[in-house]
């Protein structure tokens, strides 16, 4: 298969569909319908251009790469673990392969030298439950 010469906003909805693979399907994205719109909006506004023939396709690529993955961290950001009659039902690996798929779209588009569009991080806090009921404190008196 060929690099194809230019892209429409069906054709880079097929590109980005694609590149998320399994995730799409969890996230229930399809290309035929509205769920790409916003991210090619994304890449248009990023690189300033009035629409996608305008661009070049490496960076074209690099751009939706990187936007499709940075809506696909927002979009399973409520997905959790839980578990249920003897079924573990692990979603924050989903989670955290977006995160990591994002790392490298953001790294691709470094190297190509498109700065724009910003950089992602993450980072994780312990939130202590200081009133939570279900916590375990010592019969001493003592805070956790």
């Amino acid at each position: 298969m060929a690099l194809p010469d230019s892209y429409d906003e069906i054709s880079l909805a097929e590109f980005m569909h694609e590149e998320l693979g399994v995730t799409a399907k969890v996230l229930s994205w399809y290309p035929e319908r509205a769920s790409y719109r916003e991210v090619i909006n994304n890449v248009l506004v990023t690189l300033s251009l009035p629409d996608l023939s305008s661009g070049t396709i490496p960076v074209l690529r690099a751009v939706a790469r990187r936007e499709v993955w940075r809506a696909a961290v927002k979009g399973l950001t409520g997905f959790f673990n839980f578990s249920t009659d003897f079924q573990l039902f692990d979603l924050e690996k989903l989670q955290a392969h977006a995160q990591v798929a994002l790392g490298m779209a953001e790294k691709e588009c470094t190297d190509l030298g498109i700065t724009n569009g910003g950089s992602s991080t993450f980072r994780t806090t312990t939130v202590p439950w200081k009133n939570d009921p279900y916590a375990y404190r010592p019969r001493s008196g003592t805070e956790i």
